[in-house]
């Protein structure tokens, strides 16, 4: 009796080579940063400055806007168990406006 089942595909074992290499710290110990031109090495700090900004600021007004969509989910599934109409439709009209908002800005989420 056989050990081998014929129904299993053998794992290659040829490795595949990549035409990208990983980048360590090692190479990033091969620029010279006194070298570089001053105001090159002023504009990258400031760069780097206003990405982390970017960054920061982008995270906050993500969860901000997270949290803010679970409650009005929260409190429109009240609003419909407890049907309350008058409520219901005028979230829908503000929700609605947002919307148009959104979509006036050309936000290509695509």
């Amino acid at each position: 009796m056989s050990n081998k089942k014929d129904n299993l595909i053998q794992f290659p074992t040829n490795k595949i080579k990549s035409k990208w290499k990983p980048w360590s710290p090692k190479d990033l110990n091969v620029i010279d940063i006194d070298k570089i031109d001053p105001d090159l090495k002023k504009e990258v700090e400031l760069s780097f400055d206003q990405l982390s900004y970017n960054i920061d600021t982008c995270d906050t007004s993500f969860n901000k806007i997270f949290e803010y969509s679970k409650y009005i989910q929260k409190m429109s599934h009240y609003m419909v168990t407890e049907l309350d109409t008058d409520n219901l439709t005028w979230l829908e009209a503000e929700l609605r406006e947002i919307f148009l908002k959104l979509s006036e800005k050309k936000v290509d989420f695509d």
